[in-house]
Formats: C-alpha cells, sequence, structure tokens
C-alpha cells in the first residue's frame, strides 16, 4: 500500500494485497462501511475485479455530550502506515466521519 501526496485518505495498494484495519476510540463508536457494506473485519484483500477504487468509509459519534473529549482514530496497514485521528471540538458535536479510497493497481 502507498499514500499519495502525504494525504493518509489517498491510497493505493496492489491487487490481492491484504491490509490490516486497526480502530481506536475514546468516548466514541466507530462503525465502518467497505464499498456500501458493513465491515466488522480487520482485514481487507483488496481484489480489482470487484471493486476499483475500494471505498472504506468511517463515521464516528461522540458519546459524552456533557464534556466532550471523544477521539478516535482508524489505521491501515499494508506497506505503509495510513491513520487518520480525530478529535471531538466541543461537547456539542455529535459525529465526524471521512473515507479511505483505496485505487487498485
Amino acid at each position: 500500500m502507498m499514500i499519495h501526496n502525504g494525504d493518509p485518505l489517498d491510497l493505493a495498494g496492489a491487487d490481492k494485497e491484504t491490509i490490516t484495519v486497526t480502530v481506536t476510540s475514546t468516548k466514541a463508536v466507530v462503525d465502518l462501511v467497505l464499498n456500501g457494506q458493513v465491515f466488522t473485519g480487520t482485514q481487507i484483500t483488496l481484489d480489482k475485479a470487484k471493486a476499483d477504487p475500494w471505498l472504506l468509509s468511517v463515521g464516528g459519534v461522540f458519546t459524552d455530550t456533557k464534556n466532550g473529549c471523544g477521539a478516535f482514530s482508524v489505521s491501515l496497514f499494508g506497506g505503509a502506515v495510513a491513520t487518520k485521528a480525530v478529535a471531538q471540538f466541543s461537547p456539542a458535536e455529535a459525529r465526524r466521519s471521512f473515507t479511505f479510497t483505496i485505487d487498485v493497481v
């Protein structure tokens, strides 16, 4: 896996490459959607015949609306490490989301 232009959300990987996904969170519930399907696994094996690009969408709901301080991060490991971390701006912020795009090369 390679990171394009230093952007951890813009990635490329080889056909049949396996990418490991890790999620950490504090005061947040995190959901993953891979190519339109709920994803609960820890590994993605790229397959150009199934999708190109692959899209891993991440949504986090912050659970402490009184004190805030929620945070979560998602890392993809596969030759390189791509990590996207977010922190709650204020107790009023309820949700944050982003999408990793993985081109198959």
